[in-house]
């Protein structure tokens, strides 16, 4: 028997078993049924990255030499970027070994207590499930013809035109890498915004973006069917009560992604009407030596260091003398959408503080907002938002935007919100400010790095 078992060898896998058998000297069984790495490893986050970074390279090169015409090596970068996602599953595996962390592969079925993989039965006296997610596909008819994201990193060519279903994270960084491969892109949106979970103004500067670039946005539309034709697919759609149909070389969905939870078989276990699995505040399931991190316990933080997170800090719940309460410690997590130029959130909006008291907050007028639901602090809130060319930036026709959300009474900062190249890189300071609930005032009194964006937010601008 093991002292844990782990299924899903991806972030949230991978951290807790090394924390386990490394730190505490545990012996831990990790079973994954493809390669390891997860959906951020081979789906996500690294080959995402490496396009972004592609797009960006030859946007530089069209703006700096004037050329148009410049073709991407797409091939060749397909292979590079599949040689590296190798390297990585490779040094995860001999990581393993290193760590004298058993590494079992294929699918595992969850029993009763028991887990059955490939015929073999292991038991442990504690289970950690963290079998990650996977994309949501469009309910309708013809859904079989619609690729996903998993898809879209294993495009042989660039296609001439693509629809896409969506408009959140993954849609929106998908089609701006492959309007700069000089795709024909539409958007098809059920609402009116892109990106509804983030603050407005990032709302509108990416959208902004998007139309700017001649990527179309379908509005309001709902998509009703799905039909193979000899130049690709045909859908037919309902915008604004009429009916039409558009055609395109490919059809990506990308409406979200849901829990991969089908080989779970245990009574004790209890779901969401959404599938995800039910935890306490230390991720413990309904069944005691039974636990769940990562995508699977939530469709709030899908993100890679919020899995990584959880799975160190379980290990040190379990084997340590860590706090029990690990999702209290979950808040003022920073994310980026990797959008041309980028964009990032980290803790409150402007519609955050809205929802939380009810109060209207308005651009430079004041509302309510607590720090959280259970911690709700009478503040009025001040919103700041300053726009200004970040001079390191090749180009110049974007500006960085910071919007700054804190209360005018305490002065504690509970919001940043950043648009503009570089953006990425400056908001992980920020986020360390408001996890810390930092005042305003001691933001601005910080020194600041000449040279970058940050550098005519902190001095020059509030001068």
């Amino acid at each position: 028997m093991y002292d844990l078992a782990v299924i899903g060898g991806g972030s949230g896998g991978l951290a807790i078993s090394r924390r386990s058998a490394y730190t505490y000297g545990k012996n831990v069984l990790l079973i994954e049924k493809s390669v390891l790495g997860g959906t951020c490893v081979n789906n996500g986050c690294i080959p995402k990255k490496m396009l972004y970074n592609m797009a960006l390279l030859h946007s530089e090169v069209v703006h700096l030499y004037g050329k148009t015409g410049i073709k991407l090596a797409w091939d060749e970068f397909n292979q590079k970027r599949s040689k590296y996602i190798k390297f990585l599953n490779e040094m995860y595996m001999n990581r393993n070994q290193n760590d004298r962390i058993t590494t079992v592969t294929g699918p595992a079925v969850i029993k009763n207590g028991l887990i059955e993989v490939n015929g073999q039965v292991y038991t442990a006296s504690k289970t950690v499930l963290a079998m990650g997610s996977y994309p949501d596909v469009l309910d309708c008819e013809g859904r079989e013809h619609l690729l996903t994201s998993d898809d879209f990193f294993r495009f042989d060519t660039v296609p001439d035109s693509v629809v896409i279903i969506g408009t959140g994270y993954i849609a929106i960084e998908t089609a701006f890498v492959l309007q700069e491969c000089n795709c024909k892109v539409t958007l098809i949106a059920r609402g009116d915004s892109v990106l509804r979970s983030f603050d407005a103004m990032i709302q509108d500067r990416v959208k902004n973006t998007l139309l700017s670039k001649g990527i179309k946005i379908l509005e309001k539309t709902t998509v009703l069917k799905i039909e193979k034709i000899c130049t690709g697919i045909k859908l037919s759609i309902i915008k604004a009560g009429v009916h039409d149909t558009i055609t395109a070389s490919k059809g990506i969905c990308a409406i979200g992604r849901l829990p991969n939870t089908e080989s779970i078989h245990n009574d004790n276990i209890k779901f969401s009407e959404s599938k995800f699995i039910i935890t306490d505040k230390s991720f413990c399931t309904t069944d005691k030596d039974t636990f769940a991190i990562g995508d699977i316990t939530t469709s709030d933080y899908m993100l890679t260091p919020v899995a990584i997170f959880s799975g160190r800090r379980l290990s040190d719940y379990l084997y340590g003398n860590s706090t029990g309460n690990i999702k209290g410690l979950i808040r003022s997590v920073p994310t980026v959408i990797f959008s041309h130029p980028p964009a990032g959130s980290v803790g409150l909006s402007e519609s955050d503080c809205k929802r939380i008291n009810g109060l209207s907050v308005q651009c430079e007028h004041s509302g309510y907002v607590g720090l959280s639901q259970d911690e709700c602090v009478s503040d009025p809130v001040c919103i700041k938002e300053i726009s200004l060319f970040h001079y390191n930036s090749i180009f110049t026709v974007y500006k960085n935007v910071y919007k700054f959300v804190y209360g005018s009474v305490t002065g504690l900062l509970y919001g940043v919100h950043v648009y503009g190249y570089e953006c990425d890189e400056v908001l992980q300071g920020y986020s360390v400010l408001v996890r810390n609930h930092v005042t305003y005032t001691q933001m601005v009194d910080y020194f600041d790095v000449i040279g970058g964006s940050s550098y005519e937010v902190l001095s020059g601008i509030f001068e």
